[in-house]
């Protein structure tokens, strides 16, 4: 609601502000710098459930009526300040024996402060933890992140993309046993998606998704319960997000065959495949024959006729066997020229590969 209020009055780029619980300011408010409320909208909006004044437009999140009487999840009562065309005015909400949402009017001021909104409500001392694990995952998913008071330690989860653009970001940490990794966030609400939730889906697709993505749809591409806790898989949702991982899918493959493109030499080529061995199974091009530079990449290198020893390095202890005809590539291979030409070699190279705590060599 603070968020679609710095829409309406043209202030997209001014962050709300969000207040946590703590020891000596146990409550939780919400302050925005939008519209305000004069008495009459405050009245009509808090008296009465699914009444909205943001379903003529999709640049507004809220629309069903909800939002503004959500505190009575948690509480009985809660405040409502509006500040509106120079007036403060100070409000208690509470349910009534009929069961209805009623503000009283407790106070009203002049005031110079810009017109907008504050709700707020008392926090139980054991919830304070809860308040901030719930914060940081929802606040985390605004375009504009707010203003956080009461948690001086507060942190925005952060997500390091490998692939970001204006409809996605992948970020490639999950495995296809992690579902929870795979968000639909729209209206700056972000929705866990379950692969399996949306019939159809090829295993690759599967693995994919379940691989670290945030899906970035419009406002009205896809639909959410009521609660809007979760996505509604109904029809015009599993439509959308289908054609939107296919889009996904597509983009990354180009994307692949770019970087693959750029590579400097053959070997970094190989070991940019290989990095990228999980991704490619899951856009189902596991199997596929890559070429860098009209050379088709091998996952290993053929070595004859030299004889070669290897050495593995496993926390203090050095193991050496004879090196076979072909050898995986990897990151963490290192070639050493003997060159030395007399007894001492290898000690040298044990020294250098644990000084720089590599693991294998």
């Amino acid at each position: 609601n603070a968020a679609d209020a710095h829409v309406a009055a043209n202030k997209k780029d001014v962050p709300f502000v969000v207040h946590l619980p703590n020891g000596f300011e146990p409550y939780f408010s919400v302050k925005d710098f939008g519209t305000g409320l004069s008495e009459d909208g405050v009245m009509n909006l808090y008296t009465t459930y699914f009444e909205s004044n943001k379903t003529a437009s999709n640049e507004f999140t809220g629309a069903l009526g909800l939002g503004s009487k959500s505190p009575f999840c948690y509480t009985d009562s809660f405040s409502v300040i509006s500040r509106f065309n120079g007036k403060k005015t100070t409000y208690n909400c509470y349910i009534n024996s009929d069961g209805v949402p009623t503000p009283v009017k407790m106070g009203e001021e002049d005031t110079t402060e810009e017109n907008g909104l504050e709700v707020s409500f008392a926090v139980k001392k054991e919830d304070f933890q809860e308040f901030y694990t719930k914060a940081v995952s929802v606040l985390s998913c605004f375009v504009l992140p707010p203003i956080v008071e009461g948690y001086g330690q507060f942190a925005f989860e952060k997500r390091n993309y490998v692939y970001k653009t204006d409809f996605y970001g992948y970020h490639g940490n999950g495995t296809r046993y992690d579902n929870q990794q795979c968000r639909v966030i729209m209206g700056n609400v972000g929705y866990t998606l379950s692969p399996y939730d949306i019939k159809g889906l090829d295993y690759g697709t599967r693995d994919m998704l379940s691989g670290g993505i945030d899906i970035f749809v419009k406002i009205g591409e896809v639909n959410m319960t009521a609660d809007r806790e979760k996505l509604s898989y109904d029809d015009h949702t599993i439509t959308n997000l289908k054609r939107i991982i296919e889009d996904i899918r597509e983009d990354i493959k180009a994307r692949f065959e770019k970087e693959l493109s750029d590579c400097k030499n053959m070997w970094e080529a190989r070991l940019y495949v290989n990095s990228k061995n999980g991704l490619l199974h899951s856009l189902g091009m596991g199997s596929k024959r890559f070429k860098w530079n009209g050379q088709e990449i091998s996952s290993t290198i053929e070595i004859k006729p030299m004889e070669l020893d290897s050495l593995y390095l496993r926390r203090k202890s050095v193991s050496r066997r004879p090196a076979g005809s072909y050898v995986n590539v990897s990151d963490r291979l290192i070639f050493y020229i003997d060159d030395v030409g007399k007894r001492g070699a290898i000690t040298k190279i044990i020294y250098d590969i644990r000084t720089n705590q590599k693991e294998s060599a």
